[in-house]
C-alpha cells in the first residue's frame, strides 16, 4: 500500500523525473534510437542529406531515444511531443539543458495544429516523424492531413507502418481491427501523395525490424526522394482528406 500513496502523492511528472535518474537503463528502450534499426537510421541520415530540412517535428517522444538521434545526428532543432505526463517528465528532464530540443506534453493533433500556426516555422522545410500511435487511439490519419494542409512541401517519416510485400517488417495492429497500412489511409482520401518503403530487405535489418513508411506531396519533394538509394517507391497512388 505504501508505495500507491507514494506514487499517488508525488505524481506522474514528479515520478518521470525520478525515473530519469534511478533507472539509466530506461534511456535506451527497445534496443536504442529507431527500435535499434540500423538501415533505419541510414535512411534518415540520407534522407537529411538530400531534403536538408530546417527543423524536424517529432510526435511521439516516449523517453527520448530518437529524438536525441534526430537531434544529435541532424544538429537541427527538434520540436516532440508526448502524451503520457511520466515519461514526458522523464524526456523533460533528459533534454533540461538542450536549448535545441522543444519538448511538448499533450495530444499530437492539437500539437501540430498549434505549432503549424506559427507562420514562421511553417514557411520552413519541416521533416516529421510520426510515431504517437499507441492504444486504440490511431491519431496518425488527422496527423498526416494536418501536416500536408499546412506544409504541402513536407516530408514524413511514419513508424510501425506495415511495408508492401516485406511482412518481416513488424507493424501496428490494435484490437479495435485497425493497423497502419497503406489501405487504412484510403477511405478519406482527397489529394494525392506518394509513398516509399525501406529498399533493405528485413531479414537483413537489425533492431526489432520495425516497418516505416516516407511519404511526400510535393512534386520537388519526391523528386528528391526519388534520388534515395535506401528507399524504393510506391508506385500506386493514395490519397487522404483534408
Amino acid at each position: 500500500m505504501i508505495k500507491p500513496l507514494i506514487r499517488k502523492a508525488l505524481g506522474h511528472k514528479t515520478l518521470g523525473a525520478i525515473d530519469y535518474f534511478r533507472s539509466p537503463g530506461l534511456k535506451n528502450p527497445f534496443g536504442g534510437p529507431f527500435n535499434g534499426q540500423q538501415f533505419r537510421q541510414k535512411i534518415f541520415l540520407e534522407l537529411i542529406e538530400l531534403l536538408r530540412p530546417q527543423a524536424i517535428i517529432e510526435t511521439g517522444t516516449y523517453r527520448g531515444a530518437t529524438t536525441a538521434f534526430l537531434h544529435n545526428a541532424s544538429g537541427l532543432p527538434v520540436y516532440t511531443i508526448e502524451i503520457d505526463p511520466r515519461r514526458y517528465a522523464y524526456s523533460k528532464t533528459r533534454f533540461l539543458l538542450n536549448r535545441n530540443i522543444f519538448l511538448h506534453l499533450g495530444d499530437s493533433r492539437e500539437f501540430l495544429n498549434a505549432i503549424l500556426a506559427d507562420e514562421k516555422l511553417r514557411r520552413k522545410k519541416l521533416f516529421f516523424y510520426l510515431d504517437a500511435h499507441w492504444g486504440d487511439d490511431l491519431p496518425l490519419q488527422e496527423e498526416i492531413e494536418i501536416v500536408f494542409r499546412n506544409c504541402p512541401q513536407a516530408a514524413v517519416m511514419v513508424d510501425d507502418f506495415r511495408v508492401p510485400d516485406d511482412d518481416g517488417y513488424r507493424y501496428d495492429t490494435y484490437k479495435n481491427g485497425k493497423s497502419l497500412t497503406l489501405e487504412s489511409l484510403v477511405p478519406s482520401a482527397t489529394s494525392g501523395l506518394t509513398f516509399y518503403f525501406p529498399a533493405m530487405r528485413s531479414e537483413i535489418e537489425t533492431g526489432a525490424k520495425r516497418g516505416c513508411a516516407v511519404i511526400a506531396l510535393e512534386p520537388e519533394v519526391t523528386a528528391i526522394l526519388e534520388k534515395a538509394s535506401t528507399l524504393k517507391p510506391f508506385r500506386r497512388r493514395l490519397k487522404i482528406s483534408r
